[in-house]
């Protein structure tokens, strides 16, 4: 039992490290989307939301016509860090 402690914690330690940044880039490009939706004179009033795993963010809410929609997945899809958009949009 003593023997695999060490090698318990190292292996805790190594999944800590392997999730911990990569949740933090996420949350951060999703935070970078959502703050570059809000500074749009196109976008800033629609009710959006953005969240990001793994580079793939979802684009989620309604928009009042296509321009906005389609300035809106541009936004997102031009955000550092965003592979993929999955666009869960509907109009008002």
């Amino acid at each position: 039992m003593k023997k695999l402690a060490p090698f318990s914690a190292l292996l805790l330690l190594a999944g800590c490290l392997a999730s911990g940044p990569d949740a933090v880039s996420a949350s951060a490009v999703a935070a970078d989307a959502r703050a570059r939706l809000a500074a749009d004179a196109m976008t800033d009033r629609a009710a959006l939301s953005v969240s990001v795993s793994e580079g793939v963010a979802v684009l989620s809410g309604s928009v009042a016509s296509e321009a906005v929609h389609r300035r809106a997945l541009q936004i997102v899809r031009g955000t550092p860090g965003v592979f993929a958009v999955e666009d869960r949009t509907f109009r008002q």
